[in-house]
């Protein structure tokens, strides 16, 4: 053990995982490209965003260097944008927008919002934000600042769409214990003014310190729980077996 953060592909089919990154410096928050082929992650080698083969077969690359640049939130499905986190000390985080087109110019998108994720079409984009004094979850039309709806209630945090993009899942707080989350899920309805149904709490997850869930096309939700053994660090989550607990 280095006692650093590096990152490793796990393969769900075969069940084996593999090395990606080893340098002496943490690697952290890492994205995937649309194609699946590559991936974006923050490295604190020299404060930059870094792009890499998923097959290990080429060095890293930088991809933005910027100390303020916490790390990339999500790459859009059809490929035209990312959006990165950007550190600012009077407004916390502020999320920008980072064509992969053109002059490639970064856009500021969002102040004091942070956690952002694509909805599958790439039409819409889940955020968190603190604008009402509370973490709440909201999804705005992403090429558009006209239209907001507020989808979490209780408070929310890390955002992530179903694959077909009718569902937004969140954690917010379980009421059990202080790292004890509660997974809730919010049926979209969309056409040019999305709209949320109500949130659901489906289980409750201990999730790692710097650990961001995913689900699957087979609905199952990928979940970077506390474990013990570490080397075991990741939970597999099947969303219609939860459902019927």
């Amino acid at each position: 053990m280095t006692g650093l953060f590096d990152l490793w592909v796990y393969d769900l089919v075969r069940g084996t995982a593999s090395r990606l990154t080893s340098d002496s410096k943490d690697d952290w928050f890492p994205v995937f490209s649309p194609d699946g082929k590559r991936i974006l992650f923050r490295s604190n080698r020299d404060g930059g965003i870094y792009q890499k083969a998923v097959d290990g077969n080429a060095p890293d690359e930088l991809f933005d260097k910027d100390e303020r640049r916490m790390r990339a939130s999500d790459w859009s499905r059809d490929g035209r944008y990312i959006i990165e986190e950007i550190s600012d000390p009077k407004t916390r985080y502020d999320l920008w927008a980072v064509p992969l087109f053109g002059s490639r110019e970064h856009v500021p998108y969002l102040r004091s919002q942070f956690g952002a994720r694509f909805s599958p079409d790439s039409r819409w984009l889940a955020y968190v934000s603190n604008e009402t004094g509370r973490d709440q979850v909201y999804v705005r039309a992403f090429q558009s600042a006209m239209y907001k709806r507020q989808i979490s209630v209780d408070g929310g945090l890390m955002p992530v769409w179903s694959r077909d993009g009718k569902e937004i899942f969140y954690l917010a707080g379980s009421g059990k214990a202080p790292d004890t989350w509660a997974m809730m899920a919010v049926k979209i309805m969309g056409g040019p003014n999305l709209r949320a149904g109500i949130p659901n709490a489906l289980f409750d997850v201990q999730l790692s310190l710097f650990g961001w869930f995913d689900v699957s096309n087979d609905n199952r939700f990928l979940i970077p729980a506390r474990t013990d053994p570490p080397e075991s660090p990741i939970t597999v989550v099947n969303w219609a077996s939860a459902i019927k607990r």
